[in-house]
C-alpha cells in the first residue's frame, strides 16, 4: 500500500512537473503577417542583461514602450491578452526592469538599484528601439511606479518621445499613501473586519524619509488590504494569490522565471520603493516638454485620483489631457480597456498624425 502511495505520488509530482514545463518554453507566440514582430530579445543596458517582449502587427507602426510598476512587478503575464487589442496600432515593447520578472538576476549589484539607474536603462532601452526599428521618436507609457520612472525619462530626454501616457500616475506619493490608509481604515471599519482593524493597529504609515525596507514592511500589509477592499481592482476583491495562476500560464516566462518572479520583486521593491515617496513629481516635475496623457481610474486606492488629477491641474506641457475612467481603480488600463484603446487611437496617435 505505501509503495502504491508513494507512486502515486511521484506520479503527482511527474504530472505537475510536465505541466509547469510545458507553460514554460520563454519563448512568445507568432504574429500572423509579413511585417509583424514577435520576439524576446535580452540587451545589455546598464551593463545588465534586460529582457524586452516586443510584439505588433506591423514594424512600421509607432513604437510603444510599456513601462511597468511596482516596482519590481513586471505586469506583462497579467495583461498581455488583452494588449493583444493594441498590436494593430503600435509595436509594443514590454521592458522587464532591471531585477524585475525576466530581468531578475542574483549578480545585479543591489547598489545599483536606484531610481536615477533605472532612468537611464529606461532612456537606454528607448534608444535600443529607436536604432532598431528607424524611429525618430517612440511612445512611452508608464503605470504606477513606471509612471514615475517615465517621467523621469521624457523630462531629462524629451528628444526621445512623441508623447508620454501615464496611468495611476505617481505625484505626491506621501499625500496618497495618507488616503490609501484613510481607505482601508474606514472599509475595516464599515465591513466589521476585525482582522484588519488589528492589523491595522499595529501597522503605522512610515515617516517620509523611511528606508525602503521600512516601506516595503509597510506595503506588504497594506496593499493586500487595498486589493481586499476593491481599490486594486474597482469593486472586487482580490488576493495576492489571484497574481500566481497567469504568472504560472505565462509561456513567454520560462521555470526560472516563474520560480524567482517573487524574488525580483522583493529584491526591487526594498531597494526601490521609498522612492516613491522621496520624488515628489508635484515639486521635482512641474515641466515636461512632451505631449502629456493622464488615465486615472476614479476609485484608485493605491495612486490617488485627487492627488494626481491636482499634479496634471499644475503641470506644464505642450499639450496635456487628463481622462477619468468612472469604473476602475488602479488598472484603468485593464478594467476599462475599450476606452483605453479608443483614447489611444483618437487622441495619442489621432493627434501626432
Amino acid at each position: 500500500m505505501k509503495k502504491i502511495i508513494a507512486l502515486g505520488i511521484l506520479l503527482l509530482v511527474v504530472i505537475a512537473f510536465s505541466v509547469f514545463w510545458y507553460f514554460s518554453p520563454g519563448t512568445t507566440s507568432s504574429i500572423a503577417g509579413a511585417n509583424s514582430i514577435a520576439v524576446i530579445e535580452e540587451p545589455v543596458i546598464g551593463n545588465v542583461k534586460q529582457s524586452l517582449i516586443i510584439r505588433g502587427k506591423n514594424v512600421d507602426n509607432p513604437v510603444l514602450l510599456f513601462v511597468h510598476g511596482g516596482p519590481g512587478m513586471s505586469t506583462f503575464p497579467f495583461m498581455k491578452e488583452q494588449f493583444k487589442g493594441l498590436e494593430d496600432l503600435f509595436t509594443i515593447c514590454y521592458w522587464e526592469q532591471r531585477g524585475a520578472g525576466k530581468s531578475y538576476s542574483k549578480e545585479i549589484p543591489p547598489e545599483s538599484m536606484t531610481l536615477d539607474q533605472l532612468t537611464s536603462d529606461g532612456v537606454e532601452v528607448s534608444r535600443y528601439l529607436k536604432k532598431k526599428f528607424g524611429k525618430e521618436k517612440i511612445y512611452v507609457m508608464g503605470h504606477s511606479w513606471g509612471s514615475l520612472l517615465a517621467s523621469f525619462m521624457i523630462h531629462d530626454h524629451p528628444e526621445l518621445y512623441h508623447a508620454y501616457i501615464g496611468i495611476g500616475q505617481i505625484a505626491d506619493q506621501y499625500l496618497s499613501e495618507q488616503r490609501s490608509y484613510a481607505f482601508v481604515l474606514a472599509e475595516a471599519r464599515k465591513r466589521n473586519d476585525q482582522q484588519a482593524l488589528d492589523e491595522l493597529k499595529k501597522l503605522k504609515l512610515p515617516a517620509p524619509t523611511a528606508s525602503g525596507q521600512e516601506w516595503f514592511d509597510y506595503f506588504w500589509i497594506q496593499r493586500k488590504m487595498v486589493l481586499r477592499f476593491g481599490g486594486g481592482r474597482y469593486g472586487v476583491a482580490r488576493k495576492n494569490s489571484d497574481l500566481y495562476k497567469p504568472i504560472f500560464i505565462c509561456k513567454e516566462y520560462t521555470m526560472a522565471d516563474k520560480i524567482y518572479y517573487q524574488t525580483g520583486l522583493t529584491f526591487s521593491l526594498v531597494h526601490l520603493c521609498h522612492y516613491m515617496i522621496i520624488k515628489n513629481p508635484a515639486s521635482l516635475l512641474t515641466e515636461q516638454k512632451v505631449p502629456v496623457y493622464i488615465m486615472q481610474g476614479r476609485h484608485d486606492q493605491q495612486t490617488n485620483f485627487d492627488v494626481a488629477k491636482d499634479y496634471f491641474d499644475h503641470l506644464q506641457a505642450p499639450l496635456k489631457k487628463f481622462y477619468a475612467f468612472e469604473h476602475s481603480a488602479h488598472l484603468p488600463h485593464l478594467e476599462e480597456f475599450d476606452t483605453f484603446r479608443k483614447i489611444l487611437r483618437e487622441d495619442v496617435i489621432g493627434e501626432r498624425e
